[in-house]
């Protein structure tokens, strides 16, 4: 009722559901409302829980953002345990990794959905994934997740345009990072590490 019918809801169960089967009773409830994905119902490394789920349910089910490399993703994608994988481009093993997974999962007629949880540097990353797998179903960005998503880069590639982003046409990642607002935010989080706040300077005669 809050977004209408034309906005896509995917639910993120982060490996919540104590069992496969309280998983499908979960999963039922939010059929209804026809979500546009159901992520990670139970934690990886059950696939034949995983597998019992997606033959329980009639929405596309989805996993991945933990997973490592080729080899965590390959029985996932031969035995069909899923509809959409979610490899983490930061983590998974790097682009050329995540090419190599997608290229799988295309063979099985699985999709990808990568997770992004992180910055603009990554942002940018997934838009160019995203323009060259042909299995590519949806990206995840966080750009409202942090006031200084913005501030600190002074060229970026991602533009945004109602619900989907523009194509980039410059050569490689297309971003550039403002050094000195990264700056700020790396001495500000030491200091909350450190003295609890971003409060504390050292000065000169500290320094003597």
């Amino acid at each position: 009722d809050e977004v209408g019918d034309d906005i896509d809801i995917m639910v993120d169960f982060h490996g919540r559901c104590a069992s496969g089967i309280s998983a499908i009773q979960y999963v039922k409830e939010l059929q209804p409302y026809k979500p546009f994905f159901i992520e990670e119902p139970i934690l990886p490394g059950d696939n034949k829980t995983l597998l019992q789920i997606k033959n329980s349910i009639d929405c596309p089910l989805a996993t991945g953002e933990r997973l490592i490399g080729h080899q965590e993703f390959e029985e996932i994608i031969s035995d069909r345990v899923v509809d959409i994988i979610q490899p983490d481009l930061n983590h998974c093993g790097g682009l050329l990794e995540a090419k190599n997974i997608a290229a799988a999962a295309s063979v099985a007629n699985i999709g990808v959905a990568p997770h992004n949880p992180n910055g603009p540097i990554a942002g940018a990353a997934a838009l160019h994934f995203a323009c060259s797998t042909t299995n590519h179903i949806i990206q995840e960005v966080m750009d409202k997740s942090v006031p200084w998503y913005d501030d600190v880069i002074s060229l970026t590639p991602v533009k945004r345009v109602n619900d989907h982003w523009t194509v980039p046409s410059k050569p490689g990642f297309g971003i550039e990072v403002n050094e000195k607002e990264a700056e700020k935010l790396v001495q500000a989080k030491v200091e909350e590490l450190m003295y609890g706040g971003p409060y504390y300077t050292i000065t000169d005669e500290e320094d003597d």
